[in-house]
């Protein structure tokens, strides 16, 4: 994106909306036990996977599980590791936003416990 596009069309005042209906969806993932804390700022933001029992980061062979699960969605993530980051672009729209949710949601429910 030029420099420019983003003054224009006021990208930033968008990131920080879309960022905070983001962060909100993602809260109601705190239902799953093996997520943690669950933060953002903007369009960046962050889900910690925990064992459910000892609360130490999700093994490794758990995350590439979820990761696949949600590649088998559609959803591309970076949730092959314990500490997943969601920055979706900066033109994202809220309904993306949420669908992404919703499909992070529909994988770590099939994520065999």
């Amino acid at each position: 994106i030029e420099p420019r596009v983003v003054v224009d069309e006021r990208l930033d005042r968008h990131a920080a909306r879309v960022g905070e209906t983001l962060l909100g969806e993602l809260q109601r993932l705190r239902k799953f036990a093996c997520v943690g804390e669950v933060r953002g700022q903007g369009l960046l933001c962050a889900i910690d996977l925990v064992d459910p029992k000892t609360r130490a980061p999700l093994a490794k062979p758990a995350c590439h599980a979820l990761f696949k699960l949600c590649l088998e969605r559609g959803l591309l993530t970076m949730a092959y590791s314990p500490r997943v980051r969601i920055n979706p672009p900066l033109v994202v729209s809220e309904a993306e936003a949420k669908e992404g949710v919703d499909i992070l949601e529909e994988a770590l429910a099939a994520l065999p416990a």
